[in-house]
């Protein structure tokens, strides 16, 4: 398994409006294109606005068939005109688990 974590610093005053697109409409059309969300997170202690996801890939052939996949659906491409005005910073992480994770 690979995980891909997203780190998303949410512009000031849009966090409410970034959760209610990225949340709804934007994971829902990630899940019908059979992406799989391991878990969200919004900090309480550290950077704020921030929004972590980890998302789980079989490997990389899956994560990269994935990206390939979204970059060519018209629906999130609609979305992510919406989304974008509402991110200050956006960082990726992929990561594989040590062998003692309980996420493999």
């Amino acid at each position: 398994m690979l995980y891909l974590l997203a780190d998303i610093e949410v512009a000031p005053g849009k966090m409410q409006e970034f959760k209610d697109v990225f949340g709804g409409p934007y994971y829902d059309r990630l899940r019908t294109l059979g992406r799989q969300l391991t878990g969200a997170w919004e900090t309480e202690i550290g950077p704020r606005n921030t929004i972590m996801d980890l998302w789980q890939f079989k490997d990389g052939a899956d994560l990269f068939a994935m990206r390939d996949k979204q970059r060519g659906d018209k629906v999130l491409a609609q979305l992510d005109k919406q989304l974008r005005p509402m991110i200050s910073h956006h960082n990726l992480r992929i990561l594989s688990p040590l062998s003692y994770s309980p996420l493999q």
